[in-house]
């Protein structure tokens, strides 16, 4: 049956999960974003933001934060009432094993793959051409950039990101709140609040909670 899906946010990810939406021959209802009320934006109305979206009263409409910035993600979650409301958007072109688990609000993008018995968490990003290999354990509103490979038994905490063309070897512990720069190599655990890049990957700096990593 058609699911009636509304996304957050109204830029270039937002777009790309409205085609994800589609694609699936569900309905596109519209976006809601910090943008003004009722403007255009690639052929679809803003209908307002969190509050406008609480207040409507349809047992039928769904949404999905479709946000690049993790953080605006998180924020975004506690302030919806109806969490069960969160839908998982899939594209028709990924691969996903029939044992692999993914929570609801998570996107998985276009040709993107997760292997058996790896575990998604909540609000996460598996964008475009990502790989998760077998028994990875994904925590909650974490990202996993175009092209980012995770091998088998990688474990990632809640609210990191794994930058573009990335690739994490097996068995290796990400902490929370790790952002890996794009075209890494990471061959060791790295540890929470921490910035890494390279080939290989060293931790080059601290994260705080809620720092921002796109400009």
């Amino acid at each position: 049956m058609k699911k009636k899906i509304c996304l957050f946010g109204a830029g270039g990810h937002a777009v790309k999960i409205a085609d994800i939406i589609r694609e699936n021959d569900n309905i596109f209802y519209g976006f809601f974003s910090k943008n003004t009320k009722g403007i255009k934006l690639y052929g679809s109305e803003v209908l307002g933001y969190i509050d406008d979206y609480n207040s409507i009263e349809d047992p039928e409409l769904y949404f999905h934060i479709a946000i690049g910035n993790n953080f605006d993600r998180f924020n975004i979650y506690n302030e919806i009432s109806d969490k069960k409301k969160q839908i998982k958007l899939i594209s028709i072109s990924s691969k996903i094993s029939v044992s692999a688990k993914i929570n609801d609000g998570t996107s998985v993008g276009v040709n993107a793959i997760i292997q058996s018995n790896s575990i998604i968490g909540t609000c996460c990003i598996i964008d475009s051409s990502a790989i998760v290999e077998h028994d990875c354990k994904i925590g909650d509103f974490v990202n996993i950039l175009p092209g980012a490979i995770l091998c088998g038994n990688v474990t990632l905490g809640n609210n990191t990101i794994i930058g573009a063309g990335s690739t994490i070897i097996e068995k290796t512990k990400i902490g929370e709140n790790v952002l890996i720069g794009a075209g890494s190599l990471v061959l060791n655990d790295i540890e929470s609040n921490s910035i890494a890049y390279g080939v290989p990957a060293k931790v080059i700096n601290k994260r705080c909670f809620g720092d921002k990593y796109l400009k």
